[in-house]
């Protein structure tokens, strides 16, 4: 695997030897010096242009460049639009580039007069270089639009909501017998609850931090009890498994609500009676007999 010195290089000889790349920044992991480096951080990279054109659907110079590929995708390409959305409107393309070394590069060129918007989106932004020295203020990364923030309680509301309505979108899948269905929303149900058990871990370790994408970190401030029952939440092999598995986010939600509604000091409603309701109203008796 080449070092991270080596693809540097390659990087800053492909910007200086492309006339029309005038800016080169990089975000992401890789220049986060608050999470620990390893061998799994790529490199983002961000060139700007005036000919962003022609790098659309033209990927001959990234083998040439910067060595064999194992697997590359285009997300903005024609056929890949309907999957992912271009916030740039139109205004850059990119390479997702896992070469066979084990390195990977996440590579997009934009538009130059998309610069200044792109500046004001991430603040975990690395100015390498600039030839023209548009770029007038001191550029100095910071992970400060990933820190968790205090929520209002109205945010707070919802996201309780939002729990219960994914869980009934569950059981509805389940009732109808529509796993793949099931398993969707029962993972979009797990999400709230993450949401919910972050706002816990942040009352005693601090808001303003950064708890990993899609709060991952989280898992190194729960308690072995509480990581164990989240944990038991992700064997869904079944429907079987599945039923149990919102009974056990049901009982921590439940339990992670009036937590939140005490220390936070926002009007609690009580909704974990509406699973039952629901499909009583359905006529599915059985099923919720275990609510």
């Amino acid at each position: 695997m080449r070092s991270e010195k080596d693809i540097m290089d390659l990087l800053e000889t492909f910007f200086y030897q492309s006339d029309d790349l005038l800016v080169f920044l990089m975000n992401g992991s890789k220049i986060n010096v608050n999470i620990p480096d390893d061998k799994f951080k790529d490199f983002d990279v961000a060139f700007f242009t005036n000919n962003s054109a022609k790098y659309k659907g033209n990927s001959e110079f990234i083998k040439k460049s910067f060595g064999e590929i194992l697997l590359m995708t285009e997300p903005f390409n024609p056929f890949n639009l309907e999957l992912f959305k271009d916030e740039s409107d139109g205004k850059r393309y990119s390479y997702l580039i896992q070469f066979v070394d084990g390195n990977r590069i996440d590579m997009s060129f934009y538009e130059l007069d998309y610069l200044e918007e792109y500046l004001k989106a991430d603040s975990l932004t690395k100015l390498i270089y600039d030839k023209t020295n548009r770029i007038k203020k001191e550029m100095i990364p910071s992970d400060a639009d990933y820190l968790l923030r205090y929520p209002s309680s109205e945010v707070i509301k919802e996201c309780i909501k939002e729990f219960w309505w994914q869980f009934l979108n569950t059981l509805k899948s389940i009732a109808r017998n529509n796993y793949l269905l099931a398993q969707k929303f029962l993972n979009y149900t797990r999400e709230q609850l993450i949401q919910m058990l972050t706002w816990q871990v942040a009352l005693d370790n601090g808001f303003d931090k950064n708890y990993g994408k899609e709060f991952t970190t989280i898992t190194n401030f729960l308690s072995p009890k509480t990581l164990n029952i989240l944990q038991q939440t992700f064997n869904t092999t079944d429907f079987e498994s599945m039923i149990s598995s919102l009974k056990i986010m049901k009982t921590l939600e439940v339990k992670v609500e009036k937590i939140l509604a005490d220390r936070m000091s926002f009007d609690y409603t009580d909704y974990s009676y509406i699973p039952k309701s629901y499909l009583i109203s359905k006529d599915e008796e059985e099923l919720a007999s275990y609510f």
